[in-house]
């Protein structure tokens, strides 16, 4: 069975378990999807060993939790590109505090990161 290699998903409520175990193989993933908090955890024990580039939508009040858990369960990612879809609204209010944290959290639990891209509302790039 051929394996997925490239991912662009944007949906609302998807079945989290079943939508992540999906996609296991990428190896480029853009996604932007709307989960409840709970859903935003999928369970434990899913790795994403082939995963080299993320694209995330911060549209969802939950994105960053699914951003934790991807982080953690992505262990060759090399590049993380958070960055708004043309039309949709932040879910955040102070982009330079988050983006501050951001930057913490990418430089400090990710070894395998090359290459970290942060682009706001304003298009405002941070490396």
């Amino acid at each position: 069975m051929p394996k997925l290699e490239e991912a662009h998903i944007d949906s609302t409520y998807p079945d989290i378990g079943k939508f992540v175990r999906s996609i296991t193989s990428v190896k480029r993933l853009s996604l932007c999807v709307k989960v409840n908090a709970e859903e935003a955890l999928y369970r434990e024990g899913i790795c994403f060993k082939q995963l080299e580039h993320l694209k995330l939508c911060p549209c969802d009040s939950n994105w960053s939790k699914l951003l934790a858990r991807l982080l953690k369960d992505s262990p060759n990612l090399r590049e993380l590109e958070i960055k708004l879809n043309k039309d949709h609204k932040a879910s955040f209010d102070d982009p330079a505090c988050l983006e501050n944290q951001l930057n913490y959290v990418v430089q400090s639990s990710i070894p395998s990161l090359e290459r970290f891209t942060w682009t706001w509302i304003y298009d405002r790039k941070t490396r």
